[in-house]
C-alpha cells in the first residue's frame, strides 16, 4: 500500500497495482515465518504469486515443516503446478480441488504427488475428469500410501470400478467419501476390514447395496447418505440393518420422490 501511494503521488497518478520483488531483509523475514508453517492453504492466491514462490522453493524449500497442503477451490492450471512444487514426503495431508478445463494436465498433476507423496494420511481430491488414463493416475496416487491413509474423499464422475478396487486394498482406511464414483459389481471377500465412516454422495442403483452386502467389517460406526432414490434408500435400510448393533450413525438426505407421512397425519395419528 505504501509503494503504491509513493508512485501514485510521484509519477502514476493513476495507478492500482505496483508488483516488486522482496528486499533481501524482507525475504528472510518471510523465511523465518514460512519455516514454521506445518498447514497451508492457496484460494484466490494470484498465479504470479505463487510461481515465484514455487521458483524460489525448488531452489531452497521455503516450507521445511509442511504437513498439510490443501487447494480448497478451482484454481488455473498455472496455479496448481506452481504449487505442486511444495510437495514432499512430509505431506501428510493433500487436498487437490483441480480445474475443470484443459484436464490434460491432470495426470502429470497426480504423477508427481503419487512420486512425493508417500506417506497420506488424508487425501481429498475432486476433479471433474473420468477418463480412463486419469483413473490409472488416480490409483497411483492412492496406492503410494497404502499403509498410511486415514481418510479418503474423491469427488469424481469417474465411470470404472477398478478405482473401487484399489481403494478396498487400503488396509488402514477409516474414513471413505464418494461422489459419482461408480461400483464395480463385485468386490474382494474382506473388503474395507477397518472402515468407521462411509459418506456416499449421487450414488444410485443396486450396486449401493451389493457394496453393503459384501462390506466385511466390525467397525462401522456412520453411514451418510446423500441425494439418492427411493429404491436405493430402501434396500439400504434393509442392507444396513445387519449393522445395527454397532452403527451409531444414519444420514440419509435428499431422497428423491420418498413417500414418508406429513407431520399433521403424525400428530392426528397420535391423538
Amino acid at each position: 500500500m505504501e509503494l503504491r501511494s509513493i508512485f501514485q503521488i510521484a509519477h502514476f497518478p493513476r495507478l492500482q497495482r505496483a508488483v516488486r520483488t522482496p528486499t533481501t531483509d524482507e525475504w528472510k523475514r518471510f523465511k523465518r515465518y514460512t519455516a514454521r508453517v506445518v498447514e497451508l492453504s492457496v484460494g484466490g492466491v494470484s498465479p504470479e504469486t505463487i510461481s515465484f514462490l514455487g521458483m524460489q522453493s525448488t531452489l531452497d524449500p521455503l516450507w521445511p515443516r509442511l504437513a498439510s497442503l490443501r487447494l480448497t477451490e478451482r484454481l488455473g492450471w498455472d496455479t496448481v503446478t506452481s504449487t505442486l512444487t511444495f510437495l514432499s514426503p512430509k505431506i501428510t495431508h493433500l487436498t487437490l480441488v483441480l480445474p475443470q478445463d484443459n484436464s490434460i494436465l491432470l495426470q502429470p498433476t497426480l504423477s508427481i504427488a503419487s512420486d512425493r507423496c508417500h506417506w497420506l494420511q488424508e487425501l481429498v481430491l475432486d476433479t471433474a475428469a473420468d477418463d480412463s488414463h486419469s483413473v490409472q493416475w488416480v490409483g497411483k496416487l492412492i496406492s503410494a500410501p497404502r499403509g498410511t491413509l486415514r481418510t479418503l474423499e474423491i469427488r469424481s464422475p469417474f465411470k470404472t470400478g477398478d478405482l473401487l478396487i484399489i481403494i478396498a486394498s487400503l488396509t488402514q482406511l477409516r474414513n471413505l467419501t464418494l461422489e459419482g464414483v461408480h461400483f464395480p459389481r463385485d468386490l474382494p471377500s474382506d473388503v474395507f476390514p477397518t472402515l468407521e465412516e462411509i459418506t456416499f454422495v449421487r450414488l444410485h442403483g443396486q450396486r449401493l447395496q451389493h457394496f453393503f452386502e459384501q462390506l466385511r467389517t466390525t467397525t462401522l460406526r456412520v453411514v451418510k447418505i446423500y441425494a439418492t432414490d427411493t429404491v436405493t434408500f430402501k434396500e439400504s435400510i434393509t442392507t444396513l440393518a445387519r449393522f445395527s448393533p454397532i452403527l451409531k450413525v444414519l444420514e440419509i438426505s435428499s431422497v428423491a420422490d420418498l413417500d414418508l407421512p406429513s407431520v399433521s397425519s403424525l400428530v392426528s395419528s397420535k391423538t
